[in-house]
């Protein structure tokens, strides 16, 4: 993502896996590109798996 930009990811119970300051992270799934640096955010799809994303903010 570029910084600045946001979006909302897919899925239910979200945890925060890691963050060094790249992302703002929301409850409800909405993630913010704040700089440059990474995140892992894991999900349940609600069938009983786990979706694990990996956010990488890229510089501008």
């Amino acid at each position: 993502m570029k910084s600045g930009y946001g979006r909302y990811l897919s899925g239910y119970n979200f945890q925060l896996i890691f963050n060094d300051g790249a992302i703002e992270f929301y409850e409800d799934g909405f993630v913010i590109a704040v700089k440059y640096g990474a995140a892992v955010v894991n999900a349940d799809d609600g069938n009983g798996n786990t979706i694990s994303y990996t956010i990488l903010v890229d510089r501008q």
